[in-house]
């Protein structure tokens, strides 16, 4: 009798004990360890197997051979193997192929599905739509643990625009589909030339890849707050990473943040201190999140030259814990 103790783990550390017996030929015992390769596969299992792995049966099973033995008895070993190793293990044993399989007992991580369902569907797809697909393979699931899952990990996924849609980086980047922010998609459009280009040119690049329009598209680049896009008097705009942006050009039309820069400049000069987190004065309260939006791309690692440059004239605090809002403040005051 050839006897197996393996052990499953259910939960919190509580295992069920399974116990199995084979009757083997002894003329078979005699030239082949089977205790030893029960050993060694157990062994291997009781760490996570993350991923199947395949080995060849014939150099696998070489180390367990006491003596050389004829073909006949060779194979009847193969067969007695196969039926222990696929009845008591997650294992496959293809005696066609002479390949032994490992299959994979750490349970599938949830970036490992999301790729998965994405992979096949092979096209970009909303929160929902992925959502719906992975509750039919997870019970307990939700969209803001899906969400999180895909956004941070850059390597796998890209996001489209703001409304949630994402796909894996293999089918991105073609002839229709473009992964990125409106921003991104109008900034590489203009990286590519050594002059500012007209905002009719960027906005129907970044049309070719997002269902937006002409207002909206402009309004989500001026929302912008790193001083990344520079506009002109021209009704074209380029990118202030260019050599032909020029601090004192006359053409250029202030952005955002020069002008919210502009009225911190007037405070200063007034008050004699930075704004403070005011919410009985509308006008301190925007230039107090002026200051702490500023602070945060610091701690980002966003902030542009530029504007790092214009704060540091001022002797700007770029301790972003000196600027709380109202989640650090519940914290201090707890």
């Amino acid at each position: 009798l050839v006897g197996i103790v393996r052990y499953t783990l259910f939960q919190h550390n509580i295992f069920f004990k399974h116990t199995s017996f084979y009757n083997v030929r002894n003329e078979l015992i005699n030239v082949f360890d089977f205790n030893e390769l029960i050993i060694k596969v157990s062994l291997r299992y009781k760490s996570a197997v993350r991923r199947d792995e395949t080995f060849d049966l014939i150099s696998y099973l070489k180390p367990f051979f006491k003596k050389d033995v004829n073909e006949k008895n060779k194979q009847r070993i193969y067969a007695v193997v196969k039926e222990i190793l696929e009845n008591d293990y997650d294992i496959i044993v293809n005696l066609e192929t002479s390949k032994i399989t490992f299959k994979r007992t750490s349970k599938e991580t949830l970036q490992e599905v999301v790729y998965k369902v994405l992979k096949e569907h092979g096209r970009p797809m909303k929160i929902d739509e992925i959502y719906e697909e992975l509750k039919k393979i997870r019970r307990k699931i939700s969209k803001d643990s899906i969400r999180s899952t895909i956004v941070t990990d850059k390597e796998r996924f890209v996001s489209f625009n703001r409304n949630s849609t994402y796909a894996v980086k293999e089918i991105v980047d073609g002839e229709n589909i473009k992964a990125g922010t409106i921003r991104s998609i109008a900034k590489e459009f203009l990286e590519r030339y050594d002059t500012p280009q007209t905002i009719d040119d960027v906005v129907a690049y970044v049309q070719k890849y997002r269902k937006a329009s002409r207002s909206s598209i402009m309004s989500n680049i001026k929302l912008d707050s790193s001083h990344i896009f520079i506009f002109y008097k021209n009704k074209t705009m380029g990118l202030s990473s260019k050599s032909y942006y020029k601090h004192d050009d006359k053409n250029l039309i202030p952005t955002r943040w020069e002008k919210n820069y502009a009225s911190l400049l007037d405070f200063l000069d007034k008050y004699g201190r930075f704004p403070q987190l005011n919410f009985q004065d509308n006008d301190e309260l925007m230039l107090y999140k002026f200051c702490r939006l500023n602070a945060l791309l610091f701690s980002r690692k966003k902030m542009h030259d530029y504007i790092y440059n214009k704060m540091k004239k001022i002797n700007f605090d770029f301790d972003l814990s000196h600027w709380p809002y109202l989640k650090e403040l519940k914290k201090i005051k707890s």
